[in-house]
């Protein structure tokens, strides 16, 4: 797969990656003020996409960890990273696999939705980078006129009063939930930097992706709205996937015309997943292939097939990118490592 991308390329790219995951249905615990928090985080991806950008620098992965580790360390790095991006799509799948499971289609089989997107993933991986912009540019206009519609609808139905009092337990919930968002939506995006480099022309390619960050975060701090206007506190903070029992409340007519708007959410959540699975699964697949050449064949469909099998292990009810120790995981992984990483690198320089 051709990696070179232009700016606009990198931008319809990022946003659908920052949205992907559990970013637009919500997650178990949020808060009150969870749309300040998700305001928050474009302030914390400044600096985290600006290490990603330089630490890539426009290089191969394998490259690009050469300059930091040396050429010893740098396939035991690459290895690693791999890993933790399978760990991110099986995350990832998981979530998809719980929300169809628990919002749409109860009855059935969870491994049919697991194996449905990771072979949608793996075809899409397969193919070229040409593909794969088209498709993004397909999928972000789907995404965003369903959002729009759901926010429409909801202006009616939602109490502003269940906003306020803002930061009523301090500011420390809000940060934490930031950094939450970053962790989830942002820290992934480490692979996109490593997977695919900016043409000669786009010499800041942390800009566009800053940009999508920003973009996102404004339609998730809406919906964040949306979540806490319709269902209020505390009761936003009991449910699995508070975006999609909010957009449950919503109806067009009394219920005469249109009903059922978490089925929209299901069509935002199957357009824009795959997005961010499939450059997590193409980046550890090049991974592999670049330390074990004789697996590059096969690699996207071999760790498709595992992905699947290891989405399906946790428990029903139980979505990984729910989990704190998930989150410790991605923080340390993708925002620590490569911190790291990015000082090495300049120290080898001098």
């Amino acid at each position: 797969m051709k990696k070179t991308l232009l700016s606009r390329e990198i931008f319809y790219l990022a946003i659908l990656f920052a949205i992907g995951g559990t970013a637009i249905i919500g997650q178990p615990g949020e808060i009150r003020d969870s749309w300040l928090g998700c305001a928050l985080v474009p302030a914390f991806a400044v600096p985290v996409c600006l290490i990603f950008s330089g630490l890539s620098a426009g290089n191969e992965p394998i490259m690009a960890l050469k300059a930091a580790v040396g050429k010893h360390m740098a396939p035991v790095l690459l290895l690693l990273l791999s890993a933790v991006a399978i760990f991110v799509c099986t995350a990832t799948v998981n979530t998809y696999v719980e929300y169809v499971s628990s919002m749409s289609m109860v009855l059935m089989r969870r491994w049919v939705p697991a194996f449905g997107m990771c072979l949608i993933c793996a075809i899409i991986s397969k193919g070229n980078t040409a593909s794969f912009i088209r498709i993004c540019w397909s999928v972000l206009p789907i995404a965003a006129l369903v959002v729009a519609v759901v926010l429409f609808v909801a202006i009616k139905v939602i109490s502003f009063g269940n906003l306020l009092p803002i930061a009523e337990n301090g500011v420390m919930p809000i940060a934490n939930f930031a950094m939450r968002g970053v962790v989830l939506q942002v820290a992934p995006m480490l692979f996109m930097f490593l997977r695919f480099t900016p043409q000669a022309k786009t010499r800041r390619p942390a800009v566009p992706v800053l940009l999508a960050v920003l973009a996102a975060c404004v339609v998730l701090c809406l919906l964040k709205m949306k979540n806490v206007g319709v269902l209020g506190w505390p009761l936003i903070g009991e449910f699995r996937f508070p975006g999609s029992v909010a957009a449950s409340a919503l109806k067009v007519g009394g219920g005469k015309l249109l009903e059922r708007f978490e089925l929209f959410m299901v069509i935002v959540v199957a357009v824009t997943q795959p997005i961010k699975i499939s450059v997590c699964l193409s980046f550890a697949a090049e991974g592999v292939s670049k330390v074990f050449p004789r697996l590059q064949k096969y690699a996207v469909e071999a760790l498709a097939a595992a992905v699947a099998l290891l989405s399906l292990i946790p428990p029903d009810g139980y979505p990984i990118e729910g989990q704190r120790w998930y989150h410790v995981l991605l923080a340390v992984a993708l925002l620590g490592v490569p911190m790291a990483l990015f000082a090495l690198r300049r120290i080898r320089r001098r």
